[in-house]
């Protein structure tokens, strides 16, 4: 019986072994300075934005690695300022709505070709090195609306994903961004 015991406790303590070293391996693969630096080029180009109506993010979440899946940056952006109602301000007219509505409908392409950008540039940095080529870049946009505002044909949520090699090697050719990242919009 204590042979047995010996055994299972070793095997134990070599199974607890090999779990340390690949969760240190996993962990020092990426580091968290690399994901928010992912972050905060996506805050950086939408304050790029010229005009007075810039794109506003209202909540990024930080970005994150999964092994064999890749880096992945999640965040809710509003297309266009707007006040809301208010005691204080008259209601909106029904001119003001339509051009706020169509602010936003014109800066969706603006915001895609925002987040082509991004993740080329951050498949690109060295901080993201660690992240294997084949695994990927994943950028998600949730798109505020208020309840009362007519967002019909507009997307709620914009998601971005291409390969790291992929990205690398449409900005060394100069490919469209677009023609190597797979889109969806819900």
């Amino acid at each position: 019986m204590r042979r047995i015991g010996f055994v299972f406790t070793a095997a134990v303590f070599g199974l607890g072994a090999v779990l340390i070293g690949q969760a240190q391996s996993v962990g020092q693969s990426v580091k968290i300075t690399a994901l928010e630096a992912f972050a905060q080029r996506f805050q950086g180009k939408l304050d790029q934005t010229p005009g007075p109506f810039g794109f506003q993010v209202l909540s990024t979440a930080p970005a994150i690695y999964v092994q064999g899946v890749g880096a992945v940056l999640s965040s809710v952006v509003s297309l266009s300022y707007l006040d809301q109602p208010s005691p204080f301000r008259e209601p909106f007219t029904p001119k003001e709505l339509a051009a706020a509505r169509q602010r936003k409908v014109d800066r969706v392409p603006l915001l895609e070709q925002n987040m082509r950008e991004v993740m080329a540039e951050t498949a690109a940095a060295g901080d993201i090195d660690p992240v294997p080529p084949n695994e990927r870049i994943v950028l998600g946009v949730t798109l505020f609306y208020f309840k009362w505002e007519d967002s019909s044909g507009l997307p709620r949520q914009i998601i971005m994903s291409a390969e790291k090699q992929k990205l690398l090697q449409a900005r060394r050719t100069k490919v469209d961004l677009a023609t190597v990242i797979q889109e969806q919009k819900l």
